[in-house]
């Protein structure tokens, strides 16, 4: 239950419209000067530009609601884990990510190993 309620409530965030987007990402940036196609904009901001625009009978921009960067959506985080095991590393003498993530596991135990001596 300690795992699912969390992952739970990541999911719902990340996938249910209705829970919290604060963010919309712009998918036409219409008349506003400091949009782009594919930024995320905080939503007030988003609504303001359109009702200027709107004010001024210009084509308004169009985007969906999106998250944060700092929170993307569980199946983002599932590629890109994927893709961090698949991919090779960019230089021949560097460790995969996981010999990397096993060195990393094996230091933290012999540490506690001999922390507890």
């Amino acid at each position: 239950m300690s795992f699912l309620i969390p992952l739970g409530l990541w999911c719902a965030t990340s996938y249910l419209p209705f829970v919290w987007h604060p963010m919309i990402r712009v998918q036409e940036a219409g008349d506003a000067s400091w949009f782009s196609a594919g930024e995320l904009v905080d939503g007030d901001a988003f609504v303001e530009e359109n009702e200027r625009i709107r004010g001024e009978h210009g084509h308004e921009a169009a985007g969906v609601a999106a998250n944060p960067v700092f929170l993307p959506a569980p199946h983002t985080v599932m590629q890109a884990l994927v893709t961090g095991f698949t991919t090779p590393p960019v230089r021949p003498e560097e460790p995969w990510l996981h010999q990397a993530l096993w060195h990393s596991i094996k230091i933290i135990f012999w540490g506690f190993a001999v922390s507890s001596l």
